[in-house]
């Protein structure tokens, strides 16, 4: 807003100021110093896509990429996990071989990675809001940890079977928070594009599992 303020006296010469509006300033109106617009079309891959938003996505990658490979990884290990007719009593390092249950307590602690994927999917929104977005997929590491280690170290059924669950609690949270990231982070143009790496990752999990 341009704002007009005239001399008194005769023969003054009009005082005009210029009301800087916060909007040209730090909004999106604003004019990008040259220098700065170089540096950023160096960086882009084209379309506004540049390395940090690429790297970010990959990185980010690995949140669905494990809810995949969780999804998967008790069904072609079955016969060795159960079968204890011959070496029930094998252990290696303290750790036993196999763990001895019945096809219906194997179903109900493979089963129980999806109850746990609904408790994370409840709460991964108030972890985006709390911690942010990335703050959230980083904390979210702890269940992808401390579950695999409990499934690792089972000596019985019921530590394979919450190893299964705090699992799943890190997937349920990953497949709502990686999306919601991923949409941040890409250019509109992209957005479609990018996140459909949330879907190859899951995929490409289950196929390594």
């Amino acid at each position: 807003m341009q704002q007009s303020n005239y001399a008194a006296q005769d023969g003054g010469s009009p005082d005009t100021t210029v009301e800087e509006s916060p909007l040209l300033l730090h909004g999106t109106l604003a004019a990008e110093p040259a220098e700065a617009e170089a540096e950023s079309s160096a960086r882009a891959l084209g379309g506004g896509v540049t390395w940090a938003c690429l790297g970010g996505a990959a990185v980010m990658c690995i949140s669905p990429l494990q809810y995949g490979y969780h999804i998967a990884e008790l069904n072609t290990p079955k016969g060795i996990i159960t079968s204890c007719d011959q070496h029930a009593a094998a252990r290696w390092r303290t750790l036993p071989l196999c763990l001895p249950m019945s096809d219906a307590m194997y179903s109900v602690a493979t089963s129980l990675f999806a109850i746990g994927g609904l408790v994370g999917s409840l709460v991964a929104g108030w972890m985006a809001e709390r911690w942010g977005r990335r703050g959230a997929l980083i904390y979210n590491n702890a269940p992808f940890i401390v579950g695999p280690l409990l499934m690792m170290l089972a000596v019985s059924p019921a530590m394979l079977a919450v190893g299964r669950f705090v699992s799943g609690i890190g997937a349920g949270a990953a497949v709502v928070i990686a999306p919601m990231y991923l949409s941040e982070i890409a250019p509109v143009k992209y957005r479609g594009t990018l996140n459909l790496l949330n879907q190859l990752s899951i995929v490409l999990g289950i196929l390594a599992a």
